[in-house]
């Protein structure tokens, strides 16, 4: 089900909507520490950990994983 323009504007003026956190979930560091936080509501993750993760997956799934 798609949400209306009605119900969308209705949870962006709502002020307990969750928001994206100002720290990445897996180093901890604040946004001010690092280039980029990428993330939706509560979970937030740095451009160096999405950089690591995505040196993990090379070394383990080799150079096509994407």
């Amino acid at each position: 089900i798609v949400p209306s323009l009605e119900q969308l504007e209705a949870v962006a003026a709502a002020e307990d909507h969750p928001r994206a956190a100002d720290r990445c979930a897996w180093c901890g560091k604040h946004e001010e520490q690092v280039k980029k936080l990428l993330g939706r509501n509560a979970t937030a993750l740095c451009n160096e950990c999405v950089s690591l993760a995505c040196d993990i997956f090379e070394a383990e799934l080799g150079g096509n994983w994407r």
